[in-house]
């Protein structure tokens, strides 16, 4: 392969591996709204650090073994950096701005029904 072949290669594994950076912060921030809905215990919050670690690890293991010929370069990590850099600098707050009040209202239903329902009660009771 040509030096012009080989920065076509590296360019495309760099473009791959913003995209990757950019879906794993889309990807975090889905699991903070998740977080924000089932509540911030530690054994969740494990749990999912756990799940966030090991789709990075596979996305970045496979963007390395198709785009990099299975070595980790350089390019490839600036690339994924950069692209989080990207995420959590431009639509991360417009996005979590949308997604924790819709988390906190679904963390809040329950509650929401367990009162609605106790009031119909107390109501259908005073009206005997």
């Amino acid at each position: 392969m040509g030096a012009e072949g080989a920065l076509a290669q590296q360019t495309r594994a760099f473009l791959y591996a913003a995209l990757l950076g950019l879906s794993l912060g889309l990807f975090y921030d889905i699991l903070r709204a998740l977080r924000l809905v089932l509540g911030a215990g530690r054994l969740l919050t494990g749990a999912l650090d756990l799940v966030f670690c090991f789709v990075s690890a596979a996305g970045f293991f496979a963007v390395t073994l198709a785009f990099c010929q299975g070595q980790i370069r350089s390019y490839g990590l600036t690339g994924a950096g950069l692209g989080a850099v990207l995420y959590f600098v431009g639509p991360s707050p417009f996005l979590l701005s949308l997604l924790a009040p819709a988390a906190q209202f679904i963390h809040s239903l329950p509650g929401r029904i367990q009162a609605f329902f106790k009031k119909g009660r107390s109501e259908g009771q005073e009206s005997k």
